[in-house]
């Protein structure tokens, strides 16, 4: 999670995370009730989604976007709604959220941010006390899985194999057989180390991986519960094994 906002004096930066502040309505909820917000959405929920965030509103209201949709990286036009919010939960327009006072928060539903990530925004919001934060763990196990998922189907040279299966049917026996390469014992370097990196780093453990993540994009250390067994981090900035 992403995090900006107005921390209190004395306070620890940063909140669950250190990449940012954390303020808002979250930081309001420490000091008592928080009174009912207005909660603005652009997104196109599926129907299992769309209960789970019915049910959790509580005292909350929900208004929607003009235009909805379904994909998370589309960017959100103006709506005239957005300005009566409090929250909003989607993919609001950066500018509009400038310049809606009101807003205390925006939670994007992505890991990334690029749109959001200027210095006008993130002062702005940091200036009237305001959260943003973001997605950065709810496609971990998706992603994580698609590239082990990606690893064994190179691995046991299933693209071509299938690619034979589409043309003449032929079994290329000796060539797969002998340019097949098993995931035991093998050595992994993670170039990123946040949330995917270490949900790939437990999903390669079982095959007796050596994963290394580069020391500069994880302080993680052997043993701590974000770097499992099968995990070194160098001190050097450099792999350990490879």
């Amino acid at each position: 999670m992403i995090g900006i906002g107005r921390r209190k004096p004395g306070a620890p930066a940063g909140g669950e995370k250190k990449s940012g502040f954390v303020a808002g309505p979250r930081a309001a909820s420490t000091r008592g009730i928080v009174p009912p917000l207005t909660i603005w959405t652009n997104t196109l929920f599926q129907p299992a989604a769309e209960r789970l965030l019915a049910e959790g509103l509580g005292p909350h209201r929900l208004v929607r976007s003009a235009v909805t949709s379904a994909a998370v990286l589309a960017a959100g036009r103006p709506d005239p709604a957005l300005a009566g919010a409090d929250v909003a939960f989607g993919q609001p327009d950066a500018a509009q959220c400038l310049a809606s006072p009101r807003l205390r928060w925006v939670e994007v539903t992505t890991a990334g941010y690029t749109r959001y990530d200027t210095p006008e925004f993130l002062e702005g919001f940091r200036a009237r006390g305001a959260a943003f934060t973001n997605a950065s763990q709810v496609f971990a196990d998706s992603c994580a899985q698609h590239v082990l998922a990606m690893m064994l189907a190179l691995g046991r040279r299933l693209l071509p194999s299938h690619r034979e299966q589409l043309t003449d049917r032929s079994w290329h026996y000796d060539e797969r057989r002998y340019e097949s390469r098993l995931l035991t014992g093998q050595s992994v370097l993670l170039l990123g180390y946040g949330a995917i990196g270490r949900r790939l780093a437990a999903l390669l453990a079982p095959f007796g991986m050596q994963v290394t993540p580069s020391a500069a994009a994880s302080a993680a250390r052997p043993g701590s519960a974000s770097c499992p067994r099968n995990c070194s981090v160098p001190r050097s900035g450099r792999p350990t094994t490879w």
